[in-house]
């Protein structure tokens, strides 16, 4: 599983450790706290090349599917769903949470994540950095703020080539009547 390959990483201790996924997961709801690359899309673990993308299906809407802490993380080649729950349960996050680490996205897909801050990407904390390059496409999220990614007090910077970020969802909600703001993105405190 993914997680058991992020928990065989951090126990191989200091430097990045190169993940290579063949096929789609579900139910996953993985915290990386050790450097790695993720690269999906393969049809085998030995497969010299990527043909597609690896499906990470969250879990039921209670926490992220990838939950980046305090590392440096490099994403290639997935296809990261969130699992719809209205109202949001998670807080940051609903495909991917960053919190005080840097997060390098190239051709993603982040699609249906639910959360009240960043339905697809989270990025929060003054030492938090996200990096899109380029064939990355941010999709059909949900959140009270930033429906797509929300950014609070960190830096992104995104390439603009083969970048779509499209119908996303920034509803306020019907409780506290806050939110509402950055259907795509929504950065506050940079």
């Amino acid at each position: 599983t993914l997680g058991a390959a992020v928990a065989a990483a951090q126990a191989n201790g200091s430097g990045s450790d190169l993940i290579l996924l063949s096929g789609d997961y579900s139910g996953v709801a993985v915290t990386i706290e050790t450097p790695v690359e993720i690269y999906g899309g393969y049809a085998s673990c030995s497969a010299p090349n990527a043909t597609g993308k690896s499906l990470l299906t969250g879990t039921n809407g209670i926490s992220p599917v990838l939950d980046i802490i305090s590392t440096e993380v490099t994403l290639n080649g997935l296809h990261v769903q969130g699992a719809t729950s209205l109202p949001p349960r998670v807080l940051y996050g609903g495909g991917i949470a960053v919190t005080n680490a840097a997060v390098y996205l190239r051709n993603m897909e982040i699609s249906q994540g639910t959360a009240k801050l960043g339905g697809g990407i989270a990025v929060v904390g003054h030492s938090s950095v996200l990096v899109i390059y380029d064939q990355v496409e941010i999709h059909h999220n949900y959140a009270y703020e930033g429906g797509g990614i929300y950014v609070g007090e960190a830096l992104m910077r995104a390439s603009y080539q083969d970048l779509w970020i499209h119908h996303n969802i920034a509803e306020r909600d019907s409780q506290t009547f806050e939110g509402g703001h950055g259907g795509g993105i929504y950065v506050t405190g940079a």
